[in-house]
């Protein structure tokens, strides 16, 4: 079992990396990435460019720090932030039935197309870094530290898994789109 002291380190250490990687990719891409922000319709053009910096740039900070173990708790608040924003701007998307949007999460990945699952992750990235947050965590953090990771991790396993197998059944941006039209 995991020693209660480490959760808060195990938690920092993934959300930073995880954050430093992301901005790495997008640092890379950076034209690309100004294009996938522009394309889930929340910022005026003549913004994207500053709004590509601004998001870049507090994944790059806070990820470093967060790694770092420097300037707590305000990294891990301000990694948790940028995980609610994303998964909001997620949220708002498929509840418009856009489910044709690049992800825009990594350059890595960047024909992956938002669906529920990436809500779910970023959800579960967010209640990560709050964890991290806490230099004392309790039997509760522990909890939360596993249901953060599940959250977090299984729906790219859930991915991996029903690619093996054909795609039967698998959490289709299609299907989900047909699930939200036909009862709205």
């Amino acid at each position: 079992m995991l020693p209660i002291e480490s959760v808060g380190n195990w938690s920092r250490l993934i959300t930073g990396g995880v954050l430093v990687l992301t901005s790495l990719s997008k640092l890379m891409e950076f034209k690309w990435f100004k294009g996938v922000l522009l394309s889930y319709e929340l910022v005026p053009k003549r913004l994207a460019p500053a709004t590509a910096v601004l998001v870049v740039g507090m994944e790059l900070v806070s990820g470093v720090l967060l790694l770092a173990g420097r300037l707590a708790p305000w990294p891990a608040y301000a990694a948790a932030g940028l995980f609610a924003c994303f998964a909001g701007t997620i949220g708002i998307n498929l509840v418009r039935g856009r489910f044709d949007v690049a992800c825009g999460c990594s350059a890595l990945w960047k024909n992956e197309k938002i669906g529920w699952q990436l809500l779910v992750r970023n959800v579960g990235l967010t209640g990560l870094a709050l964890i991290s947050a806490n230099r004392h965590p309790t039997r509760a953090a522990l909890s939360l530290f596993a249901a953060a990771l599940v959250l977090t991790v299984s729906p790219s396993i859930l991915r991996l898994f029903l690619a093996e197998r054909g795609g039967q059944g698998a959490i289709h941006a299609g299907a989900a789109r047909s699930d939200v039209t036909s009862h709205g």
